[in-house]
C-alpha cells in the first residue's frame, strides 16, 4: 500500500527564549517523586503565553521544526531542546486529529528537525506542519 502525503496547514509559534535542555527538565528526589524544574516550568509558561491566537495544526501526522538562537553565553545539546517543546505544544493542543478535531500527542510526530544557532537574542522558532494520509 502507497500512501500519498498531502500537506496541511502550519503554525509558526516565536518564543523569546530557549527551553532548559533535558538534563534541567524533570528533577527526582531520593523518595522516587518527580517534578518539574522551576527553569522548566518558566518556559513551558512564556511557550504557553506565545501560542496565543495561534491556530491548532490538523493532520494524521506531523512534522515540527525547532530553530534555537543561543544568545551570547549560553550552550546548550542540540538532541536536549526538543523534548520539553514537544511535551508542551502536545499538553495545550496544537496537534489536532484532522477528522475529529481532538487533541493529539506529541507521538503523532513522523519527522522532527532541531538546529541550534547562534545570535544577538535568545529565542525559539517552532514549526509546526500537518500531514494529510491517504492510502
Amino acid at each position: 500500500m502507497i500512501l500519498e502525503r498531502h500537506e496541511q496547514v502550519f503554525s509558526i509559534i516565536k518564543v523569546p527564549a530557549i527551553p532548559p535542555g533535558v538534563n534541567n527538565y524533570v528533577r527526582h528526589t531520593r523518595n522516587g517523586i518527580h517534578y518539574i524544574t522551576r527553569e522548566a516550568q518558566a518556559f513551558k509558561e512564556l511557550l504557553a503565553a506565545s501560542c496565543v491566537g495561534v491556530d491548532p495544526v490538523h493532520g494524521h501526522e506531523f512534522e515540527v521544526e525547532i530553530t534555537v538562537m543561543l544568545g551570547k553565553g549560553e550552550r546548550g545539546d542540540v538532541d536536549n531542546f526538543p523534548k520539553l517543546v514537544l511535551d508542551t505544544i502536545g499538553k495545550i493542543g496544537l496537534f489536532r486529529d484532522i477528522k475529529t478535531g481532538k487533541k493529539m500527542s506529541d507521538a503523532h510526530v513522523t519527522r522532527l528537525t532541531v538546529t541550534k544557532e547562534r545570535g544577538e537574542e535568545s529565542r525559539t522558532v517552532i514549526e509546526i506542519v500537518g500531514v494529510q494520509t491517504k492510502s
